[in-house]
Order: structure tokens, then sequence, then C-alpha cells
């Protein structure tokens, strides 16, 4: 876990104003020593990734989706039964980067069933974006599953 406590200290002293590309090849070298550190949690149950969205750091979301090759790490849950996509919804703030991660995240993520996982309380993300009035974000939670559904659609008639 030391080493997790590492890459999120440097995560949340990620300076988008400086050389992000020092920053970035730092946290790659670290991720490297050891990739099982990206499906780890702190009490919370925060992933880095996780963490990476909380702050907005593009980038470094781009780099961790990057390992992510068979798309777990999005799937993690956190104590109050959270995805990473529940919590990027569930914001309160109108910001596009966070229109951004959730077009990443659901570019990672094949499958429209990643949009209706359900939390504690058996809300989707697309509920939290819904409380929020973020309609951008309800756009493309519903194109995902819309066309998602559609290719299932097409699979079946062949």
């Amino acid at each position: 876990m030391e080493l997790y406590y590492e890459i999120r200290a440097l995560i949340c002293t990620f300076d988008n104003t400086k050389d992000i590309s020092f920053q970035l090849e730092t946290i790659d070298k670290m991720i490297n020593k050891d990739i099982s550190v990206l499906y780890k949690c702190d009490d919370s149950g925060f992933t880095l990734l996780r963490i990476a969205c909380i702050l907005l750091h593009i980038d470094i979301i781009k780099l961790i989706l990057n390992y992510d090759i068979k798309s777990e790490i999005i799937k993690i849950k956190d104590n109050n039964d959270f995805t990473v996509l529940h919590s990027v919804c569930s914001r309160k703030i109108k910001d596009s980067k966070l229109i951004d991660i959730v077009r990443l995240l659901l570019n990672k993520e094949s499958s429209s069933e990643f949009i209706r996982i359900k939390c504690y309380n058996g809300f989707t993300a697309l509920d939290f974006a819904y409380s929020q009035n973020n309609i951008d974000i309800i756009r493309l939670l519903l194109d995902k599953d819309l066309s998602s559904n559609l290719l299932k659609i097409k699979d079946n008639k062949d």
C-alpha cells in the first residue's frame, strides 16, 4: 500500500500549469513497478482512478485507463457501492472536464451494463446525472445505452 499512497500523493499534487510530461512519466514509472496498485483502494474504497477523477486530472485518467485492458478498474466500487462513473455523474460542479471524463469512461467499457450498475441506494450513474441536471452527461449516458442496445439487436438478427 505504500506505493499506492506515494502515487496518490503525486496525483493530489499534480499541477496542470507545469510540465505535465515529467509528472506523468513519474507516475507511469511508479505504476509500472506494480500494476496491481491500480486495483488497490484506500480506507474509503477510492482507487487511484477515482482520485484522479475527483480532481479532474484528465491526463492521469487516460494514463490509468491505458493500463485497464479488461475494464476492471472502472467497475471497482467504493465503500458506498459507487463506481467511478457514479462518482463523476454525482458531481455538483458544471465543468467540461466532467463530460470529457464520462466520455473516457464510457469509451473504455463497451457494455451498457456499466451504465446500469446500481449503488447502495439503487441509483445508477444516469440517476445521479439527472439529479444534478447535467444534460450533457445524461445525453452521453443515453447515447451509450442506446447504441449498445442497438448493436445487440443487430447482432441477434444476423
